[in-house]
């Protein structure tokens, strides 16, 4: 952390802890004065010191004649050191008078702040999040596809088979973060604040991870990563990014994701539209920690269908798919936006759109006689009166052959060939 650095720190403590409306002053005409607080009893001046070391006599000095010069109520040293028996005893004669905070303190006041301090003797710890075992996992599974899939006599989760999952390791920089940033317009004040948000950066790439992401997984209890689990094969990824480029991309990102445009109108009824981006200094880094972030692959067939899923589960056991192929139809291979209108049939697993009105579009139906979801590829169709028809799975199909009636495939979509089967319709289990 540099000196400037430091400085935002502890504008942002004391602002935090209600000290009071924080300025910070320049660097080059601060005169001994790098914050000043306006608080309800007056001017608090501040002085930092990092890196600390042993702070003298002469330093507080220094601020008390800046005090007096402000003419402040107050005035506060802080550093990251400790302060010699010289400067101690020379603070308790002065008036007014000079707080003095070493890293003991300080460490306390961010305590209290929600913030933590990390020193360069302290390790950083890594943490992770504790995969459940297998069965749970398809359970969770089971219970995801019975949200939007339709599914008969058989619900989804007792189509699965043959399931595989395996682990992959993401390393993530967990961010969080407060912006208190102002906006003077024409017409009044603009604010944004916002405090104990998070983000999380890839710790390889940099990209920022899935806010939904984010607000799945910190829900779910995390604990020191003690190395992969023992389903994990293959070579833990590193963290390829530095700390202070760490903070940078993060406080990028941030201003980033709350810049908005402010619309008014101004006394003279004229419409004006203002860009407005927080300051670097109105945004600032409570905590920066590392994480391994465990993500599921997950193979499995729906009875003779393939298909995958990229998901992440934490110890509670809630699954997040983040990709699968559940949003492709199995017939026509179109991309699915409506989930609530999908089935999976139940002859070969495919899942399909739900509906359509002429034989020649419909995708997926559920079997006139017995109620059995079904996709076209697998179904066929008998004249029911003058101009309805029936659909049908390939079992009932094949029962209605045998009742002389005349069954009809549907085919792909391109065509509908008519079969006369007075056998059923080969099943497929």
């Amino acid at each position: 952390m540099s000196g400037t650095d430091f400085e935002e720190f502890v504008a942002h403590l004391l602002a935090k802890l209600g000290y009071g409306k924080v300025e910070w002053v320049p660097h080059g005409a601060d005169g001994g004065r790098d914050i000043l607080v306006h608080s309800s009893a007056g001017l608090i001046v501040v002085e930092c010191k990092h890196p600390g070391g042993s702070i003298g006599r002469p330093v507080v000095q220094k601020l008390h004649s800046a005090v007096i010069s402000s003419r402040g109520v107050k005035g506060i040293v802080v550093t990251t050191g400790h302060f010699s028996k010289e400067a101690l005893a020379h603070a308790e004669t002065l008036s007014p008078p000079i707080e003095m905070i070493d890293h003991a303190l300080l460490s306390d006041m961010a305590s209290r702040a929600g913030i933590r301090l990390v020193t360069g003797k302290q390790n950083v710890n890594v943490s992770t999040y504790t995969i459940p075992p297998k069965e749970v996992t398809w359970a969770s599974l089971g219970s995801y596809l019975g949200t939007f899939l339709q599914s008969h006599p058989r619900p989804a989760a007792a189509l699965i088979a043959d399931p595989h999952r395996s682990i992959l390791y993401s390393p993530f920089y967990l961010i969080t973060y407060d912006v208190n940033a102002t906006l003077d317009t024409a017409v009044g004040v603009e604010r944004t604040l916002v405090q104990g948000a998070r983000i999380a950066l890839d710790g390889v790439t940099g990209n920022v991870m899935s806010p939904a992401i984010i607000r799945f997984l910190a829900a779910e209890a995390h604990s020191p990563f003690l190395g992969p689990a023992k389903e994990y094969d293959g070579s833990l990824p590193t963290f390829r990014i530095d700390a202070t480029s760490v903070r940078i991309m993060a406080k990028n990102e941030i201003i980033r994701a709350h810049t908005l445009t402010v619309r008014y109108t101004g006394r003279n009824n004229q419409s004006y539209a203002k860009v407005f981006a927080p300051h670097d200094r109105e945004v600032f880094v409570n905590d920066i920690s590392q994480a391994y972030v465990p993500f599921l692959s997950i193979n499995f067939r729906l009875l003779k269908t393939p298909f995958r899923a990229l998901a992440a589960q934490g110890p509670s056991g809630r699954l997040l798919p983040m990709n699968d192929d559940f949003h492709v139809c199995g017939v026509c291979k179109s991309t699915i936006q409506d989930r609530p209108t999908l089935m999976v049939c139940n002859v070969c697993g495919r899942v399909a759109h739900v509906g359509g009105f002429l034989l020649k579009s419909i995708h997926g139906f559920d079997c006139r006689r017995c109620g059995r979801t079904t996709c076209r590829s697998d179904g066929g169709w008998t004249r029911r009166k003058l101009v309805f028809n029936s659909l049908l799975c390939p079992s009932c199909a094949g029962l209605a052959g045998q009742e002389g009636k005349r069954v009809t495939r549907l085919g792909p979509l391109t065509t509908a060939a008519t079969v006369n089967l007075s056998t059923p319709l080969p099943p497929r289990r």
